[in-house]
């Protein structure tokens, strides 16, 4: 009976320690915000959609810096899956360095392949944000990002939220 209780107890333990190495947190953009307090929504939705200082990188224009204000690149944004090589780019080190929210846009069939090793310049991410005008949910988003475990800068665990945007019609 012994033996049985031990064997129980060290496979629950796998898989609780497998289970925990992969976990990610990844939830939808407006449950997170729904968690936060006002400041923290705040501080979210100015980094999501006010004017910070920004590094976006584009298919016609290759990497674009707007609001020119002192102080690092507050987001780095991907306005297509394609660029995503530019992550192993050292001439951002600085840039990435000092961003706090990724932006990812991404189309239906895309595959988004990002490791931890793509983001090891970013020091101060706080949150990867996966943007697309499809249906998006927590299943779709793991799968897409499942070359990621649990990133961790020194600041804490990175949350990676999604947002599914609507069309204009």
């Amino acid at each position: 009976m012994k033996k049985i209780t031990y064997i129980a107890t060290i496979v629950c333990l796998c898989f609780l320690w497998k289970g925990q190495a992969q976990n990610k947190k990844i939830v939808s953009l407006e449950k997170k915000q729904s968690t936060l307090n006002k400041k923290e929504v705040q501080d979210l939705e100015y980094l999501k959609a006010g004017t910070p200082y920004k590094l976006s990188f584009t298919k016609e224009s290759g990497p674009l810096y707007t609001w020119d204000k002192k102080g690092g690149v507050e987001v780095v944004q991907f306005e297509d899956v394609s660029l995503l090589h530019e992550l192993k780019n050292t001439r951002y080190t600085e840039d990435f360095g000092t961003a706090q929210l990724l932006i990812i846009n991404w189309n239906s069939g895309e595959a988004m392949e990002i490791t931890e090793a793509d983001l090891a310049l970013f020091k101060n991410l706080r949150y990867i944000l996966i943007h697309s005008y499809e249906p998006l949910n927590e299943s779709l988003v793991a799968n897409m990002v499942r070359s990621l475990r649990s990133f961790d800068t020194g600041r804490g665990e990175v949350e990676i939220l999604f947002e599914t945007l609507e069309t204009a019609n």
